[in-house]
């Protein structure tokens, strides 16, 4: 899956475990401990499922930041590029 649709599908989730309609239809005329197990089962798939999503989206997200690219620049451009734009403040208003 993409990470747009793990992220909609997680929300829709969410809306799904706050739903307060679906709520009172579980809880229709039982009393409030077997609504509270009820309600526990029936939301036992959607929190696993979430938890998966949610894995999958972590991975998704940390595999993008450790590429070969993001490496270069983070290690070597970036520092150059720092030290240069020092150099040359530096240099321009007579700090050194």
């Amino acid at each position: 899956m993409r990470l747009k649709k793990i992220e909609n599908r997680i929300l829709e989730i969410n809306n799904i475990l706050s739903d307060p309609v679906r709520k009172a239809q579980i809880s229709v005329g039982i009393p409030t401990e077997l609504y509270n197990d009820r309600l526990e089962q029936a939301n036992r798939p959607l929190h696993e499922e979430k938890a998966q999503l949610e894995t999958k989206r972590n991975f998704i997200i940390e595999s993008r930041g450790t590429g070969f690219a993001s490496k270069i620049i983070w290690n070597i451009l970036v520092p150059i590029f720092v030290t240069v734009v020092t150099v040359y403040i530096l240099k321009r208003y007579g700090l050194s």
